[in-house]
């Protein structure tokens, strides 16, 4: 007996398959993931600095009490913020509540390249641990000092700009030295000289990274970049934008010379008579003298209708002195009809040369709307003997469509400042300033600088202002 080949696969090849498909299934949700909980890890970090930032020049915050940030988080988790009273100084801690697992431990891989503690902290945030392990739901505390127990509130007064420390000793308020007079004075900080210019206070206001014994002593954490006046995370490119002159151009695909004629008024007629005001005499009565006009006359079995009005159809004809002659025009009827004659026409001759590289193809036809290259004068309103270019499209016989739209045409220049270095990123600029204002709003010829971010080609990444 002679047995058939088997065509498919065996149920151990496709449980095989199957379990292979489901390793590199399982692989992409894990990959996915990954990438999910660092990027929420990122915007942890990112408003931790900006919300430190945002209270550390603040002087009147309230000792060891825990106070929503004041902005909207990006990262969704909800934000703290306390200021500590340490031994002789106070510092501004930063708490980020309900942290999962996976993102905590992005978190603290993350921190230790840049300048920032973190801590494990309690419901009222009044004992803080350093962070050894990760579990879920954590609360989190983000300072630059070494933080233990809170010690107790010292009540003492102090003078203008100065609060009561740890050790109840009078400390310049955060943002604030001891001047030469003794008064504690605000300091301020430039940063025109760069992030490596910046003295301790200044660096750390900018969320950098402070080591006296290096060279330069400030600067930035790993993967931030300074942006004139702060550290951050983000990958941000910028570029000094050029606003154009707007040129006013007409959408147009032929074009014509066009001359405004002179105008010549003409009267409407087919027959003439030379009319001689005649001598009156006594009686009253008079002989008319009518002669034609040699081929202004009428064919039989009509009758050439006189106005009695000169040939302007103005002046009748009893007005004229006597023995003067003027020609009268009329028109020719059958013997049973009559009209008025003096209807006049507007004659003149029009002048349209086609502009060179500015002509319509075969089958179509030239639309002119008649009016000038800014489509706001009807050239009817011009001067006898003016000339003007009047600008039309190109349509088969049977279209018709407006030609008045106008189109603004300008050089954009983008010269870059700082542009995106990682590969497959580029920069996603926001058409803003560094106050995410609209550049819209700056007159031709200024120049501003834009900011963005990096963004990858696939459209993912942050794309909300970078400041």
């Amino acid at each position: 007996m002679r047995l058939m080949e088997q065509n498919g696969r065996s149920m151990v090849e496709i449980i095989g398959m199957l379990a292979v498909a489901g390793v590199l299934s399982i692989g992409g949700v894990m990959g996915y993931q990954y990438a999910v909980n660092k990027n929420k890890a990122t915007r942890v970090l990112n408003d931790v600095q900006l919300s430190y930032i945002s209270v550390n020049s603040a002087k009147d915050l309230p000792l060891n009490q825990l106070t929503p940030v004041p902005f909207a988080p990006l990262s969704g988790y909800p934000m703290l913020t306390q200021r500590v009273a340490m031994q002789d100084s106070l510092t501004d801690v930063i708490v980020a509540q309900n942290v999962e697992q996976k993102v905590c431990e992005h978190l603290t891989d993350m921190v230790q390249k840049t300048q920032w503690k973190v801590f494990l902290t309690n419901e009222g945030a009044t004992s803080f641990t350093p962070l050894t392990e990760c579990t879920e739901d954590m609360m989190l505390a983000f300072s630059w000092a070494n933080i233990n127990e809170i010690p107790p509130v010292c009540d003492k007064e102090c003078p203008e700009n100065m609060i009561c420390g740890g050790n109840n000793e009078c400390v310049c308020a955060t943002g604030y030295t001891m001047g030469e007079d003794g008064t504690c004075q605000k300091i301020v900080c430039d940063y025109t000289g760069g992030i490596e210019a910046q003295t301790q206070y200044c660096c750390e206001q900018a969320a950098g990274i402070w080591d006296a014994t290096a060279t330069p002593s400030c600067t930035c954490p790993e993967g931030a970049t300074f942006n004139g006046t702060m550290c951050l995370m983000k990958d941000w490119c910028s570029y000094k934008f050029t606003v154009p002159e707007m040129v006013q151009t007409v959408q147009s695909d032929c074009a014509f010379e066009f001359k405004v004629p002179a105008l010549v008024r003409t009267v409407q007629s087919d027959c003439a008579f030379d009319f001689t005001i005649p001598e009156t005499v006594t009686a009253g009565e008079s002989e008319v003298s009518l002669t034609p006009v040699a081929g202004q006359t009428c064919n039989t079995g009509e009758y050439c209708v006189l106005n009695w009005t000169n040939e302007t159809c103005t002046t009748a004809v009893s007005n004229y002195g006597k023995n003067t002659t003027t020609r009268l025009y009329g028109r020719c009827t059958p013997l049973d009809e009559y009209y008025n004659i003096c209807k006049t026409v507007e004659n003149g001759e029009v002048s349209l040369t086609p502009v060179s590289g500015k002509t319509c193809g075969t089958g179509e036809y030239c639309i002119l709307n008649w009016k000038n290259e800014t489509c706001t004068t009807a050239v009817g309103n011009y001067s006898a003997n003016t000339t003007t270019t009047l600008y039309g499209r190109c349509a088969p016989l049977n279209e018709t469509y407006n030609i008045c739209k106008t189109v603004e045409n300008a050089e954009v220049s983008l010269t870059p400042n700082k542009e995106c270095t990682q590969k497959n990123t580029y920069c996603s600029i926001l058409w803003g300033n560094s106050s995410c204002k609209n550049v819209g709003n700056y007159g031709t010829n200024t120049q501003t600088d834009l900011y963005g971010v990096c963004v990858s080609y696939d459209g993912a990444g942050d794309t909300t202002c970078p400041f």
